[in-house]
């Protein structure tokens, strides 16, 4: 059965550089990790209902072939009566070219952020190179006489990291004379891994799965950032297990549970939910977007929202490991699916989804 562990997992923000002596490390990180890009800063204050505005900072990524691109969004809500309250998502959003030969907010470009819940949905047009004024959720223009606008500011130190991909090191763990060596999936030299994950909940998981007791070697999938001499300090667990293995390949992130067994998978192409004994649902692929009390990005949920003319499919990723017993596995996030009103819960972890 699957039961979640009390202790969360947060992910510990380490501001560390990047060495000579870690190029050994980098071997173990996947194809195609980058530094963070370059991103367009747009702030401004939105009219508020209820607060004395919504101080609004928007950080936009380069967009690639596909028209999509990451985004980190902050809002800060000021003089609520509980003092000014501050909010932070980050996701993809998808660039919409204008049409001149149309009329109103369709002929400039507009920037969708691509969000896990149709309630929160934000959309803006670009009005200029240096403005962009938030629309409704039908992507019209608000008929209003307050401002809406966002102008573009000059980067700074604050531009967030969150607009390029974390490493996941991913392969078999052995312990030798009390260090941890990892043996890439995909080949290459053994990495040396060390645990600082908050009161080191990433050994004790591995200890409760019988690593270094029952088993000496196990597969293990951690997040974390090269160091000096060699090492790869790991803070965020994925997943482990005695029985897993590399993948074929990987998909975007998944979710599973027992009794009913159930899986929930996203790639590229498709999202599917599978149960036993029923038939495979298949809806279009769904985009992560993450959402976290400001400060707080180790407390960040997933949110996965898709919806067709027939089926409405939902999932929310919570940061607390999950233990599934049946496999002798641990996971990164409990997870909640929904299949038309309908709730699954089990367990989660990331593919080749980013983490903030």
């Amino acid at each position: 059965m699957l039961r979640p562990l009390v202790l969360l997992a947060p992910l510990f923000a380490l501001l560390l550089g990047l060495p000579a002596s870690a190029a050994r490390a980098q071997a173990a990180a996947p194809a195609g990790s980058a530094q963070p890009a370059p991103a367009q800063r747009y702030v401004g204050t939105l009219p508020c209902a209820d607060c004395g505005g919504i101080r609004a900072e928007l950080w936009l990524g380069p967009v690639g072939a596909d028209g999509l691109g990451h985004f980190r969004q902050r809002d800060t809500y000021l003089a609520t009566r509980e003092g000014d309250q501050v909010f932070e998502s980050s996701g993809q959003y998808r660039l919409i070219k204008g049409d001149p030969r149309a009329q109103g907010v369709a002929a400039v470009d507009r920037i969708r952020l691509i969000l896990g819940s149709d309630q929160d949905r934000r959309s803006y047009a670009r009005l200029s190179p240096t403005v962009l004024e938030m629309l409704d959720r039908s992507e019209r223009r608000i008929a209003s006489k307050l401002d809406y606008k966002l102008l573009l500011a000059a980067p700074d130190a604050r531009t967030p990291a969150e607009l390029a991909p974390r490493q996941l090191y991913a392969g078999t763990l052995t312990a030798r004379a009390d260090q941890w060596w990892l043996a890439p999936c995909g080949g290459g030299p053994a990495v040396r891994l060390r645990d600082v994950s908050p009161e080191v909940v990433i050994s004790a998981v591995l200890a409760d799965l019988g690593f270094g007791k029952r088993v000496q070697s196990i597969y293990l999938e951690a997040f974390g950032r090269p160091y000096e001499l060699g090492q790869v300090l790991i803070d965020r667990l994925n997943r482990a297990g005695i029985e897993m293995g590399c993948p074929d390949a990987r998909p975007l992130w998944q979710a599973q549970g027992n009794e009913p067994f159930w899986t929930l998978r996203g790639t590229a192409a498709n999202t599917t939910l599978t149960r036993l004994g029923l038939p495979t649902i298949t809806v279009p692929p769904a985009q992560f977007s993450w959402t976290w009390r400001a400060g707080r990005p180790d407390r960040a949920e997933a949110l996965i929202n898709v919806r067709t003319e027939g089926r409405w499919l939902s999932a929310r990723f919570t940061p607390r490991i999950c233990r599934d017993t049946m496999a002798d596995a641990a996971f990164g996030w409990t997870a909640e699916a929904k299949l038309d009103g309908q709730a699954f819960a089990g367990c989660a972890f990331l593919g080749t989804a980013s983490l903030p």
